[in-house]
């Protein structure tokens, strides 16, 4: 590595979907944890390299980043209480980085995989616009949803390490909160698996935000929801263009619970997966106007579930 690039010495551990030299693309599975190593780099390795970070470590994740682990792989447990789970899919780098081991991971995000074990570990979990990172050299799940970001320990070091991957020039801004526009979704708060505790603390950040000058809005989220509704089809069927042959050739080659959701994804055929594609286009507009109406849109982070219903 680069002994004079902006990131060195500091320490990345890496998701172990990602093509690292000399190792293998273990994706939670247990046979691709003994596969032959990688003959090169992914792109975002060998652009960590270069800048002079350290890449140490390799991290657990769900199976394939697809919504459940493989019974003969250990998940990766919440730094805060080794009982809860860290979450999903980049639990192991979430876990990491709680826990003090590094100031930074490498984690992936198809539907909710970066945003949900940060929530879990308390640390910054930063899933950046579509394709700002290179996705050659990372095992695929949905490549409509997929994207790589990052798992960190405070602001400061998301925005040194993704300035320095994308060639950016991104300072910290310190938010002026007189005027700030802030979204919020009022039916979030009435979902039932909203725990009381974390429906309390949002509505006292809210208050706080409102004494210091900020503007509260609520939005309207139709289009959130609608946009929602097309996700499953998406993802499981670009799921199943992914794994599929290899599910119907070597079944054994998947946990039991991985196998289950990507043969459910056998049964999306191609027409509701262009009609969800079709109306995701329509809806998107919609979407980025309720953005322009804001400057952040604040939310509580959902209990997590994974496009097929299963706990993440």
């Amino acid at each position: 590595r680069s002994l004079t690039g902006p990131l060195r010495g500091v320490a990345i551990a890496v998701k172990d979907i990602v093509d690292i030299k000399g190792q293998p693309r273990g994706n939670g599975n247990p046979h691709d944890m003994k596969s032959d190593p990688a003959i090169e780099d992914a792109p975002i390795i060998a652009q960590l390299r270069a800048l002079g970070a350290d890449v140490f470590a390799t991290t657990s994740l769900l199976e394939y980043a697809a919504g459940a682990t493989n019974p003969k792989v250990p998940e990766a447990m919440n730094p805060f209480n080794s009982g809860r789970t860290a979450g999903g899919s980049s639990g192991g780098s979430a876990s990491l980085v709680g826990a003090g081991v590094c100031d930074v991971a490498v984690g992936t995000d198809t539907g909710g995989s970066i945003r949900i074990p940060a929530h879990y570990c308390g640390v910054v979990g930063f899933k950046p616009s579509y394709n700002s990172i290179s996705l050659v050299g990372v095992t695929p799940l949905s490549p409509s949803f997929d994207h790589l970001g990052l798992l960190a320990k405070d602001l400061e070091t998301t925005i040194r390490v993704f300035s320095a991957l994308t060639g950016k020039s991104i300072s910290p801004v310190k938010a002026k909160i007189d005027g700030l526009k802030v979204g919020i979704v009022k039916s979030d708060f009435e979902l039932p698996q909203l725990e009381k505790e974390v429906a309390d603390s949002i509505q006292e950040v809210i208050a706080k935000l409102r004494d210091a000058g900020a503007e509260i809005i609520e939005v309207d989220n139709h289009a959130f929801q609608d946009l929602e509704k097309t996700f499953e089809d998406i993802l499981l069927f670009e799921a199943w263009k992914v794994h599929g042959e290899k599910v119907s050739s070597d079944p054994g080659h998947f946990g039991a619970e991985t196998l289950r959701l990507l043969q459910a994804a056998k049964t999306v055929s191609v027409e509701r997966y262009n009609d969800s594609m079709a109306r995701r286009r329509e809806l998107l507009p919609e979407a980025l106007k309720i953005y322009q109406a804001i400057d952040v849109l604040l939310t509580p982070v959902e209990l997590g579930r994974a496009a097929w219903g299963e706990k993440v």
